[in-house]
């Protein structure tokens, strides 16, 4: 791997940190990476279903104005269909972020 060569005359500084959370915290931790990964994962079998879905219509002859709308990729757009659909495929979502303070 190639290493970071500052240019001459420039001086580098970095810091370091470690975390030191109590139980509670790090519980806190697990359950939000845990929503999180939850919401990711979720989000992605949406897409590739939809993708799917796209094909197999696509290999029927079906029209492309006829075809199952594209999800859209961005994070803006993922973000936007996960908060229309939070409710039903994670309900507990709503109390996980009471519980945060969100």
């Amino acid at each position: 791997m190639k290493r970071y060569e500052p240019p001459a005359g420039w001086t580098v500084q970095a810091y370091r940190f470690a975390l030191d959370p109590s139980d509670a915290q790090v519980l806190g931790l697990r359950r939000n990476t845990g929503a999180a990964r939850f919401a990711y994962n979720h989000m992605l079998r949406r897409v590739s279903a939809v993708k799917a879905q796209r094909a197999a219509e696509a290999s029927y002859g079906v029209a492309e104005a006829d075809l199952t709308p594209w999800q859209g990729w961005s994070l803006p757009d993922l973000r936007r269909t996960w908060n229309e659909i939070k409710q039903w495929a994670a309900p507990w979502w709503a109390e996980e972020r009471t519980r945060l303070g969100r």
